[in-house]
Parts: C-alpha cells; structure tokens; sequence
C-alpha cells in the first residue's frame, strides 16, 4: 500500500482510534494473516476492541507496500467513535432535511464527518460524549426476492461496539464494486464529538423511515371501520392533533401525508409518526412511552392507551357518555343522502351482515369480516367472497404446514379455488378483485402476471423462494384451452400439479446456444414454492373441458364453487364513506400475518384434541360415499383430494382469528375451526358432485352443441374450420354432421376453392 496510507493510519492512532486491516478481495472481513490468534487459533480482533494497536504492528500491516483497507473499530476503544450508515441513497436527503428541523440540526450535520460508500450510500461518523452501545438496524423494509434481495433489507444502521467500517483511502478492491470510498466532509484525524442529544436525534429521524410491516395492529377493540359503536364513530371524527397533543406530545413535523412527533419529556429527536404508510395509523418507535413499538394504533386504540391505560370497554363507555356512537353520518363535504335512502341503506347493510355468516366463524373473525366488506361492494355469492378470503389467508401463510403421517414434507397452506358462475350478473370476477386488489396492497411481489409464458411463470416461481406466489386468472376457461392446445404453454399443467404439493421444481430448458452451435443447459429452481390460484369461469368451462384434466389431478386440486342460487338482485343504496378505512383494516390484517409466516422462526401448527379425530371422520365418511356403485368416475376423481383440503381450511381457519399472530411461531388449530372448515369443505364437495355431473354428460352432445353453437354464431363455417376451432376428429364430426342433418338444424353444401377441390361448408338452417 501507499505511504499516504500508512500515514493515515499511524495517524488515527495517535487521535485514539483503533484500526485493523481489512483484506482487499470485496468481502470486508479483517486480514487473518496480520492479525494475532485467540485461544482457538483463529486470527481475531478482539485485542483491539480493548486496545489501539502499536505502531510497530501498523508499520507490520501497511509497510512494505501492502494492500490492505483501513478499518476503524467503533466504541469505547475509539472515544465512543459511531458511524450512522445510510444503506438507502434515496433516504439519505429525506432523512437530513428531516434533522433539520430540530434546533441546531443544520448545524450537526455539517460537523459530521461524512463519506460515500461505493454502493452509493453515505456513513456520517462521530465520536459521542456518552457511550454509544452496540450496533442498531434503525430502519428496514421488507426485501424484493425478484430482486435477488434477502427477506429483510437495511435502510439505517449504526456500526457501535463491536463493529468497524472501512475508510476513506483504502484500496477501491476493498469493496465488491471495485470503487473507492470518498470523503465528502471533514476530517478523519478530527472526528467531532456529539452530545447525546444530538446522537438521538440522528438517530431518531432515521427509525422514521422503518418500512417494515408492524408486527401487530392495535384496532379498535374488535369493530369495523364502519361500524356505529362509539370507537368508530371516534375514528371517524377525532384528529390526531386532538388525541396526542393534550398529553404531551409534540408535533415536529409534516412530510407529504405522514406527520412526525415527539414524545412527552423530550426536547429533541421524533417519537412516532401518525399517518404510517398512508393508513391513518400511529406508529411509535420509542421504547419510552405507553406504546409498544413494531405496534400500530387507531384513534380509538391510542385514545385507550393515553387515558385509560388500554382498558378498550372503560374507553368505549367513556367516548358513549361524551357523545360518540350511533349511525355512520356523512361528513359535511359529502352530499346528504334522501332519509329514505339512508334507511334502505342500514336495511341492505343489516341484511349483508346477517347473510354473511356461511360458517360459525366469529363475527371478528377474518372470513366474517371480509364477506362483509365484499358483500357491501357487491351482490356477488357470499360464496365467492368466502373462496376470496381463504385464498388470501393461504396466500398470507407461507411456510406453515402442518406434519401429519400423510404427509412427509409437511401440507402446506396454499389453495386453488374455482369459481364458476354467469359471465356478468354473477359478479365473480368482482368478488376475485377485490382480493386481487387487497393481496397487491399487502404483499405487492406477490401477484403473477395476467398473460405469461411458462419460462416467465418459472422465473417469477424461482424468485419466491419459501415465499407466496398468487395467480387471479379472470378467465379460466380460456387458460384451460390454452393448456390443451398451445404448445408453448402445455407444460404449465406439470408445473400446477408439482408446485401445489410444495415440491421445488427445477425447469430445464435449451434457449442458450454457443459459439459453435453448442446447446448451453439453461435452468430455473424453484424452491419450496407457495403456490395459491384463484381462478373464474363461466358455465362455457364444460365446452373445454377434456378427460386429461380430471384423469391428471389438476381439477381434482381445485375447490369448486358453484353455487346454486344467486342472491337477489340489490337494489342502488349509498355504502358508508368508512368503507375504505374498512378494506386498509383487512389490507393490515394481511400484511400482518404474511410478515408472521415470513418470520426468523418457523411457524409450527398444533392441532387440539379432537380435532385430527373430526377430519378422520369426515375422510371415513367421504371414502364411503366414493365407493358407491352409482357414482362415476368423474366425480370419484372430483372428490379425491377434499380430505387434505379440510386440513388445509382448518389451518387457514385457524389463522384467521384477530390474535394471530400473537407473538408466537405456534398456530394452534382448535376443534371450532375444524368444524367451520369441515362444513366448508361439504359445500364444496356438493358442488364438486353438481361439477362432475355436468363434465359427465354425453361427450358427443356436448360436442355436437359446440359444433353447432359456432354455425349459429357464424351462419356458414367450412368443414375444416369447424374441426380445426373444436378439436374433432373426421368420423366423430361426420357423425355430428348427420345428427345436425336429421334435427333439421344444419344444411350442407359445397363450395368451390381457388386452391384445390370444393369444400364442405355447414350452414344454419333459418329458424
């Protein structure tokens, strides 16, 4: 190395900082062949967290011309030397112009001693006059595995006790971009110092830019958003200003949407921010308040915890006696509805209520919770809504599976759902977009491309590894065809039937070629993949519908919904203006628990007495009804994997509960979930049987019926477009033909060709 650098290094010695070298090949780690061994022989450089190193060894480390980086050894050692790093450039002007607004802020940062990395981010460096502790992660977000990023990805850290970082003038090898680090501002060998105030508030301002997904939701008490109890009549009119500021709390500042405090008996620093992630919610992320922190607050839950120490039942009374409570009322900047309007509209939210209970789920309980909220944006089946919601929760439950005998690797959560119904007035696919919409809000990586070839499926498969994938196909129908006839898209079937049970997948294509024309194995791995769809169609399905897709197990792995009736036509009624607080509730719930099962410990399912004797029963009961004489073989195959999906509903059942998670890895699933799930499941398996009889009916009707629905639409169709668009073959269509004939539904003729012998052209007989 350079003489400058062993200068530089002799130097911040003599200034009380101690230094290590740092080994030059991009890894950042110290150079175990200058450094002393410990007990166990390894190189170590815990000597010098206690002691600065002599000047004799630094002439040993970088004399000679060695190639090495200079590390600096923060705390105690160093006179209480930190480095508050900026991992996120994009943060870096947000989060000085936040200090700024603090008295003096300005000021600090311009002492700072401040470097830019070669990855782009920033390390502010300073000595403290107190201790500085070890290191801290100040602010995260959650990582895009797209990305190639690892599940959690820092914003702000602090390198403290027991952490170095590399300086300025060390080798640009030093780093894996190759590129040097550079001073900016001050000076290495005159490194200020900083009260503690001034510490907190550097450090404060960057823990409010924590992007992670709070680890639970404190709402108020077990209401809806839109509900006329006294806590969300008070969320719906209270301000934040109102709530905080009588006890103490200090508003320093507005950033765009999301406002910054101060808690009481502090002078500097920010606290909490109140409108976290644009939900109108209070996140606090001091540990000295009444707060818990990684917790998110309502009005009414922060009301609680300020004035009557959380005790949610004290607070509601006491909000009731000032006035709160009663029917939802429009805000004074929204037209005032007709009193007959308002009226039908509690009358047709009553009746939503009442009718939204499909299962014995509780009335807190997420499905409960979601068919209402559905059910108030449109008169779509309850039952489509129901299928909606447990895809979300499998979709939100990665890596829990429950280990039971059956099943060696574990079942796992995800869920693939169909649902069929009329192509408007069923409303289906506005019931599945509303969870489209929910899920890309809560787990924004998570949703699978409308149009994709199977290589992009792979590829977004393989980016997700342990995490959830969701495909919502509109028309599944169409997407079946596809999996029959294109030729591209044929290998999708295998990759649905690999992935549902969980299983890694590696996909192996020849797409790469040499320079002598040489294939080049190219590939993707999926790794225990998570896999939920949900799919909708219209009765048309039966007209694609082929024996490969029963006979191969892809539609047997589908939940099949179908219900029997529709729900009577609603009539227009105004929906309350809180409905939007409702949906970021259940967007939050989402959010919450797919954070739980993304979580350092692996969740572990527990299943109650009872409760694997319940599923029992019901497998010995279905086994029954499959062995039957008088059923097909169709709808055996369409009952064949109902029994794993009951565990799979009962798992999900479970998490839906309002105190999942609760702190623990364990998801407990109690005899109460595995009846609702169990009467799910029957529903389904009505209407799996209902499925299977119409897949049953005559193949040849059900081709002639296509064969002649596309004469109908077209009035003259060539033989050969008919058998090309259908998929017949020529003895099968000659047979339609005459049977087309004799019903006096068709006449045939001939057509000369300029390009060969004259054509078969069917045309539709005038009715």
């Amino acid at each position: 190395m350079t003489t400058e650098a062993l200068e530089l290094a002799l130097q911040l010695a003599q200034k009380g900082i101690s230094i290590i070298p740092v080994r030059t090949d991009g890894s950042k780690a110290p150079d175990g062949e200058c450094l002393p061994k410990g007990e166990d022989g390894r190189p170590t450089w815990t000597p010098f967290q206690q002691k600065i190193a002599p000047a004799k060894s630094i002439r040993n480390w970088w004399g000679n011309g060695c190639q090495l980086a200079i590390a600096a050894i923060c705390g105690a050692v160093s006179g209480n030397l930190e480095d508050l790093d900026i991992d996120a450039p994009e943060l870096a002007t947000p989060w000085r112009e936040l200090v700024e607004q603090h008295e003096g802020g300005a000021d600090l940062l311009k002492r700072l001693v401040i470097v830019r990395t070669p990855s782009g981010g920033w390390h502010y460096i300073y000595r403290c006059s107190a201790t500085v502790g070890g290191n801290q992660r100040l602010a995260r977000r959650p990582g895009d595995s797209a990305k190639g990023e690892s599940k959690t990805v820092i914003l702000f850290e602090t390198r403290g006790e027991g952490g170095y970082f590399i300086l300025p003038g060390s080798p640009p090898g030093c780093h894996i971009t190759g590129r040097p680090y550079v001073l900016m501002q001050g000076s290495l060998t005159n490194i200020p110092v900083i009260s503690p105030e001034e510490r907190e508030i550097l450090l404060s301002c960057a823990r409010a830019f924590d992007a992670m997904p709070a680890r639970k939701d404190c709402a108020a008490g077990t209401g809806a958003a839109t509900g006329n109890r006294p806590g969300d009549d008070f969320n719906r009119r209270a301000t934040w200003d109102e709530i905080l500021v009588r006890h103490g709390w200090k508003k320093v500042c507005t950033r765009g949407e999301e406002t910054y405090w101060r808690r009481p008996g502090k002078s500097i620093g920010v606290s909490a921010t109140t409108n976290w992630k644009g939900l109108n919610l209070l996140k606090v992320f001091s540990t000295s308040t009444e707060f818990e922190t990684e917790t998110t607050y309502d009005k009414f839950a922060a009301y609680a915890v300020l004035n009557h120490k959380g005790d949610f039942k004290a607070a509601a009374k006491a909000l009731a006696d000032a006035g709160y409570g009663g029917y939802v009322t429009m805000s004074a900047s929204e037209p005032t509805p007709d009193p007959d309007d308002d009226a039908v509209n509690r009358e047709e939210r009553a009746a939503i209520q009442e009718e939204g209970r499909l299962s014995s789920c509780p009335d807190d309980h997420f499905l409960t919770r979601w068919i209402e909220y559905s059910g108030m944006r449109t008169d779509a089946a309850r039952e489509y809504h129901e299928a909606a919601a447990l895809v979300l929760l499998a979709s939100a439950t990665p890596n829990v599976r429950a280990r039971l005998a059956p099943y060696p690797k574990g079942l796992a959560t995800n869920l693939y759902a169909l649902v069929i119904g009329d192509s408007t007035t069923s409303r289906k696919s506005t019931s599945q977009s509303f969870a489209r919409d929910a899920q890309g809000r809560a787990m924004d990586r998570s949703l699978c491309a409308d149009h994709f070839s199977p290589e992009g499926f792979v590829e977004v498969l393989a980016s997700r590894p342990r995490d959830c994938t969701t495909l919502y196909v509109d028309e599944f129908g169409e997407m079946l065809a596809k999996l029959h006839h294109a030729k591209y898209m044929a290998q999708l079937r295998g990759l649905f039937l690999t992935v549902y049970a969980g299983d890694s997948y590696t996909y192996k294509r020849h797409s790469k070629t040499g320079k002598h024309g040489a294939k080049i194995e190219d590939q993707d791995h999926v790794e225990d993949p998570h896999l939920s769809i949900l799919g909708a169609t219209t009765p048309a399905i039966f007209d694609q519908l082929m024996e490969q897709d029963i006979i191969s197990g892809l539609l047997p792995r589908f939940a099949i919904i179908m219900p029997e009736h529709k729900p009577p036509r609603r009539p227009f009624y105004q929906t309350s203006p809180d409905i939007e607080d409702m949906r970021r509730e259940l967007i939050m719930w989402i959010c919450r628990l797919h954070e739980w099962a993304m979580g350092d410990d692996t969740p572990i399912v527990r299943f109650q007495d009872g409760v694997l004797e319940c599923i029992d029963d019901y497998a010995a009961a279905l086994e029954n009804e499959c062995s039957s004489p008088q059923m097909t073989d169709t709808a055996r195959a369409m009952l064949q994997r109902l029994t794993p999906m009951a565990v799979k509903v009962a798992m999900l059942v479970a998490a839906g509960h309002p105190n999942v998670p609760n702190g623990s890895p364990v998801l407990e699933v109690a005899l109460a979930d595995t009846e609702a799930a169990i009467s799910i499941i029957q529903r389904w398996q009505n209407d799996a049987l209902r499925f299977a009889a119409r897949i049953g009916e005559s193949d040849f009707e059900r081709t002639l019926q296509r064969c002649l629905r596309l004469v109908q639409a077209k009035g003259l169709v060539r033989r050969w477009t008919i058998a090309r668009t259908a998929h017949v073959e020529r003895k099968v269509l000659d047979s339609i033909r005459d049977t087309l004939l004799d019903r006096d539904l068709i006449s045939v003729v001939k057509q000369d060709s300029n390009s060969g012998p004259s054509q078969e052209v069917w045309r539709k007989r005038a009715s």
